[in-house]
Order: C-alpha cells, then structure tokens, then sequence
C-alpha cells in the first residue's frame, strides 16, 4: 500500500468561504501548506455511534512514530456545540467529523472555509487549524475521503496503464460508482477531480430518485456528464457497443446478498460492466468491438466493516479487475488527516506502515474481547 503523494489535495484545493478566504502561507513548501497551529495536543474523532472506529488506535500510532506528543481522542456525542467548545480550546490542532454530523458541521459559523472538495459534495469528514501571517487562527473544513479513494485506486494503476488512460480522448475517460448514497457523492468527485476522468461518470444503483438527486445537486455546481446505468441493456447500448468500458470502478454500497429485484438487477448490470474487461472471453457481449486491456481495471471496494473480501470483489477479479480493498482508503484518507494536522512527515517515518500496524492491533484486541482503545 503506498502513501499519498506528498502534497494532499485536501490541502492544496481551493476554499469556498464563509466570511473570509483561506489562509495560505507560501512558506510551507515542502507540501504546500499553510501554516499550522503550534502547541496543538490533542485531536478529536467526532460522531455517534462511533465506539467501533479504528480511527483512534491510527492515528495514535501515527503520533508515537512520529515522536509527537499529541493524542486522538474520540468523543462520541450529537452535541455540536460542546464539539465546537472542544476544537476551540488552545490545545485541539483539529478533528475527524464522522456521522451523523459530515453534513451538518458545514454550516457552523465557527468554520471559516470549506475547500473546494468538501463544498461539492456537501460534507466534511475533517477540520484543522491555520494560522495565517496576522497569527489570527481559522478553522477549515475539508473532505479527505478524497485523499483515500484517489490514492488507493492509484495503488492499482501501473505508469503503463497511467499512460494509456491519458491519452484517450476526453469523452473516454470513463467512471463508475455502484451506489447512492454520501460515499457515491465523493467517489464521482474524486473520479472527475482527482483521477482525471473527464468522460461520462455512470452510476449503478437500486432506486431512480438517489441518482436522479446526485445528477442534479452536481449539475447545479457545474459537474456534469454523469448518467445512471439501469440495466445490461444499457451497459449494451452505453459501452459495450462502442468497444468502451470504465478504468475506475468505486462499489460503494453495503455487502449484502441482492435479495430485491431492483438489487438483483443492479448486480446484473455491474456484472455486465465487469465482463467488458475481458469480452473475448466473455457471452455478454458477443457482437461488440473489443475493449482494449492495456488500461487501468482498478475495482476499489469501500466495504469494510463486516468484510474486507465481498461477493462483488470476487465477481471482478474473476473479470480479470485489480483489486483494492476498503481498509487501504481508510488508512489513505487518515494519513492525510495526518499531513494536515501535523505537517510534513518526518524522514525514515513510515506512517502508513505504523498506523495500519495500529489499526491491526486494535482489531486483534477486539478479537480477545477487550474493550475498544
């Protein structure tokens, strides 16, 4: 699993704000970030229920390889105000925001700006403190679910399969996401912000009206091309037909056996998507041109709660996908939480390393039936 690049793109997107423009100090070169608070100690996990987040057990290990004396600590409440009361005391460097609050945090005052990311989707799942050059602090909202889904996918593209990718024409730059809900939101982000897809984005889900508001919510700020694949038909008509197929595939939707015939048929339709991998070797689509194979076939699984191998990991690589499981965009998204609550990381720190090996202890802990860290 390799780290994110050293620059975040939580950190270095543009901010939409509230009363003011972000802060951006040009001296921080090394990732080109503002400025950090000094003297921060502590940092928050904030949600409900969130007694079974690893969250805690990262990012601590995370500190204690990097030397630092700060400590992640989780607060598990629906009470925003008393949240805010903790952010603001001298020694909080930031927070992890999780639900049922990724939403509704963006609308408090104390914020200042929201990156461009966190705006588009409508969710923050962090904020950090910057300090600007008058030292008056301002607290940032961001989304680095961005951070994880981008650079886990990027664990599975070779420069080869880079290289074919950037050359197709826009309109073939293809994307999917199967879901509906909050993480669908910022996979198609991620896809047409971070991973370049600038051809069509389609979705697969169970229910009209949860693509249908997606298609419209991102028209209305400016992302567009973005269509819900309903059936094998339309994988047909859509792609197969023309020899096209998406190189990024987000699943994004919970681990369950299909038992409704609208999930049966959304299986269905990833199925047909799948075999457009491989269509020589495939009855799907016996008429249709071939689908060229020297680009990237990245299926990230978000899933993993209940398990980190699904029936839908198992149906894409019989198709000949990369895998990524969703642990990888778990420990990626916090190690740029990591980057923007402490800055650079040290030389010879491997923090990925640390903060998974964290992650694994706590879950063996969980295992013996302690109780959680």
């Amino acid at each position: 699993m390799s780290a994110p690049s050293s620059s975040s793109s939580s950190a270095q997107t543009q901010a939409t704000s509230h009363t003011m423009p972000s802060i951006v100090d040009n001296t921080s070169a090394a990732h080109n970030l503002p400025k950090r608070v000094e003297g921060t100690t502590k940092t928050y996990l904030f949600g409900d229920p969130i007694a079974t987040s690893l969250s805690i057990a990262y990012h601590n290990a995370c500190y204690k390889a990097r030397g630092a004396s700060s400590f992640h600590e989780r607060f598990e409440s629906v009470d925003t105000d008393a949240f805010m009361g903790l952010v603001h005391r001298g020694d909080c460097g930031g927070s992890a925001v999780t639900m049922p609050h990724k939403v509704t945090i963006m609308s408090r005052p104390e914020i200042k700006s929201i990156e461009k990311n966190a705006e588009i989707i409508g969710a923050s799942n962090t904020l950090y403190w910057r300090t600007g050059d008058n030292g008056e602090k301002s607290l940032i909202a961001t989304n680095t679910d961005v951070d994880g889904i981008r650079d886990s996918i990027r664990t599975a593209v070779t420069p080869s399969e880079l290289s074919a990718f950037e050359a197709l024409p826009d309109s073939e730059r293809i994307g999917m996401v199967v879901g509906g809900g909050g993480t669908t939101r910022t996979a198609v982000v991620t896809l047409r912000m971070e991973l370049n897809c600038t051809g069509p984005i389609y979705i697969i889900n169970r229910f009209d009206h949860e693509v249908e508001a997606i298609i419209q919510d991102f028209a209305s700020k400016g992302l567009h091309d973005i269509h819900h694949l309903k059936s094998p038909e339309d994988v047909q008509r859509l792609l197969a037909s023309q020899g096209k197929r998406p190189s990024y595939i987000v699943n994004a939707i919970p681990s369950f056996e299909p038992t409704t015939d609208e999930e049966k048929l959304a299986r269905k339709t990833l199925t047909a998507v799948l075999s457009l991998r491989n269509p020589t070797a495939s009855s799907d689509h016996p008429n249709s041109p071939c689908v060229r194979a020297d680009l990237p076939s990245a299926f990230l699984e978000m899933c993993y709660f209940l398990h980190l191998w699904t029936d839908a990991c198992t149906l894409a690589q019989n198709e000949g996908w990369k895998i990524v499981t969703g642990e990888k965009c778990m420990y990626l998204q916090a190690l740029a939480q990591q980057v923007l609550w402490q800055g650079a990381t040290p030389a010879g720190v491997d923090l990925t390393e640390a903060g998974r090996k964290g992650a694994e202890f706590e879950q063996e802990r969980r295992r013996r039936g302690e109780e959680p860290l």
